[in-house]
């Protein structure tokens, strides 16, 4: 407790003491965001030192991050650095497209001097610099810019990495459509989840696509994939407008499954049920059942209830990943319940559980992903007999596999957690294997309490783990 209080104060006078220190920490830790915060406060309010620091300590993924702040504050300094660094072949990292935000940055503050450097950068970076200018352009005179661009050999390729960034394009685009070149119809056509939307749907449903240059096939495909955006927000509009299209059983019966898969009043759903045929409304129910035992599984109770009524084969593999992804989204106060009611239940019934979980791969909750290892190598060891020293008995290279692995997922968060668990499984191979694992991955970043770990074990166990860790070297 005391030594949590201390931390803060202990890093604000390390960042007092040595700024770029405290960053370099904050970096080795991972998950620590004040190092970025550091960097972000310094991007805006002195941006010579934030560069001065990432000249002494490269680093593309700060890099990255820090340049749409610091072309939001300072556009003309982000610019100059964006040069020097593509100069010197050093791409920042655009992980989370942070190059293109810093190149719609430039082109709202300095679109002058960004147009400028354009025979400045290197092969392939002209393109997106022209797509960021296209689409401030794009904002202030749509009809003008889209004209200018579907003359350009290049214009479509610059539309549509720029047309993103525009707000309300979708309409814009839409009210543009009879004026756009065929190959540009095309495109659209073939993206035409970014252009429509449930709020668009009926109008592109309206509109005379076929006139426009698409074939009757696509744009039947184009209209029923506009009718499927409507599902959620606007259902009612679109079984009104299903009627009037010849569609395939197996795609109405999507809309109508996609439709009643949300939640919705029971005003609203009966008056979507009447909207439908006797033969429609019971896929309607039918996905509605379906969401209600979900909902009925989203307990421990009634996740075991559940699990009672199904057994492992292929017709139930549906049932299978639901409840294993329900069990993921618990939070800890369910998982707290549903471990204390396994730890009493019989081991037929443990067996069921822990083998389906497994074999689905489940990892959501490291502690009882434990509970369920440590069971089935128990009852393994059981049913094979007991576990000498110098034979396989009682261990499969599965559980072998599965405990090793699992301890050495555990050590990266919690090492001692994994250790403690370690101590719980049954004697043999399984134990023995986890242990070395454990041991000799804990080294690579704490050694000494790794070593500590290793001197509280039994000296042959000990011993083992030892030679084990040598032979790693």
């Amino acid at each position: 407790h005391l030594q949590r209080k201390k931390q803060p104060l202990l890093q604000k006078e390390l960042y007092a003491a040595d700024p770029e220190g405290m960053i370099q920490w904050s970096f080795a830790r991972g998950g620590d965001s004040r190092g970025n915060q550091v960097l972000m406060n310094w991007s805006e309010n002195d941006p010579q030192r934030v560069i001065d620091y990432l000249n002494r300590n490269p680093n593309p993924t700060a890099e990255g991050r820090l340049l749409p702040e610091l072309a939001k504050n300072h556009p003309l300094i982000a610019l100059a650095r964006l040069q020097e660094l593509l100069a010197a072949g050093n791409v920042p990292s655009d992980s989370n497209g942070y190059l293109e935000q810093t190149l719609r940055q430039l082109a709202e503050k300095s679109p002058e001097e960004l147009f400028s450097s354009l025979d400045s950068l290197p092969p392939g970076w002209q393109i997106k610099v022209e797509s960021a200018l296209s689409g401030e352009l794009l904002k202030h005179d749509f009809e003008g810019e889209i004209k200018y661009l579907h003359e350009r050999p290049d214009g479509l390729a610059i539309f549509n990495a720029a047309i993103g960034g525009v707000e309300g394009f979708r309409d814009k685009v839409l009210a543009e459509l009879h004026n756009l070149p065929a190959s540009w119809i095309q495109s659209i056509a073939n993206n035409y989840y970014m252009y429509i939307d449930g709020k668009n749907a009926s109008q592109w449903i309206a509109t005379d696509l076929e006139a426009l240059g698409l074939s009757a096939e696509r744009a039947f495909s184009l209209r029923r994939d506009a009718l499927g955006s409507m599902a959620h927000a606007h259902a009612e509009e679109m079984f009104k407008l299903m009627g009037a299209m010849d569609l395939g059983g197996n795609h109405r019966q999507s809309l109508i499954a996609n439709a009643f898969s949300h939640d919705r009043s029971p005003e609203e759903t009966d008056r979507l049920l009447a909207l439908i045929s006797r033969e429609d409304r019971a896929i309607a129910l039918a996905v509605q059942e379906s969401r209600a035992h979900k909902h009925q599984i989203n307990n421990p109770a009634g996740w075991l209830d559940r699990l009672a009524s199904i057994d492992k084969t292929m017709d139930n593999q549906a049932a299978i990943r639901s409840l294993t992804s329900t069990l993921a989204s618990w939070d800890s106060g369910k998982l707290a319940e549903f471990s204390k009611q396994f730890a009493t239940m019989p081991a037929d019934r443990k067996d069921q559980i822990a083998s389906m979980l497994l074999d689905a791969g489940y990892d959501s909750d490291l502690g009882l992903k434990g509970e369920l290892i440590r069971h089935v190598a128990t009852q393994e060891k059981a049913r094979l007999g007991g576990a000498g020293n110098n034979d396989r008995a009682g261990s499969s290279y599965r559980h072998i596999s599965l405990a090793s692995n699992h301890v050495v997922q555990w050590a990266q968060s919690d090492p001692v957690a994994a250790s403690r668990w370690v101590r719980t499984l049954p004697e043999g191979d399984t134990k023995r294997w986890a242990q070395k694992n454990l041991a000799s991955n804990w080294a690579l970043y704490d050694p000494e309490a790794a070593n500590t770990w290793v001197k509280s074990l039994p000296v042959d166990a000990g011993q083992e783990v030892l030679l084990f860790m040598k032979r790693s070297d």
